[in-house]
């Protein structure tokens, strides 16, 4: 059975659930990407259709190539690390779209892109990127407990 992400969710959202919808927008977006970033070989980047069901059902051991990632990125405005995390089943439409509001205002993923950037906004975003809310005490707590729950 496949494993509900956050990708997958969004995805569904956007009704994005074939590979002929969801390859579109990834191409165009590579495009858009290939463009902002000066950077002209994510304009060639395509995703199979194999590759977008392991995508689409979660059956990933690590994550996509770092070209890829920068698509979805892009694509969905969320951090890779959050897109294929298992998305909570238990809840419901509501409560989801009102913790993806609260998590999208606590972390730290970057907005889509506007075409001309103010450069202060970029060193704002990326200071955003590197900021953390969480204290050293929590940090070690946490640390700790996964050490813990790892040897068990």
């Amino acid at each position: 059975m496949p494993r509900t992400t956050l990708l997958r969710q969004l995805l569904q959202q956007r009704h994005l659930t074939t590979h002929e919808a969801f390859a579109a927008q990834y191409e165009r977006a590579a495009a858009r990407l290939a463009e902002l970033d000066r950077d002209p070989r994510l304009a060639s980047l395509q995703v199979s259709p194999r590759q977008f069901d392991r995508w689409y059902g979660g059956e990933l051991l690590t994550l996509p190539r770092p070209d890829a990632c920068r698509v979805l990125e892009h694509i969905l405005g969320r951090p890779m690390s959050e897109l294929f995390s298992t998305a909570n089943d238990g809840d419901s439409a509501h409560d989801r779209d009102e913790q993806s509001s609260t998590a999208r205002q606590a972390t730290s993923a970057p907005p889509p892109r506007e075409d001309d950037e103010n450069p202060l906004d970029i060193v704002a975003r990326t200071r955003q990127l590197t900021a953390s809310n969480a204290d050293d005490a929590t940090l070690a707590f946490l640390d700790s407990s996964l050490e813990g729950i790892a040897s068990r």
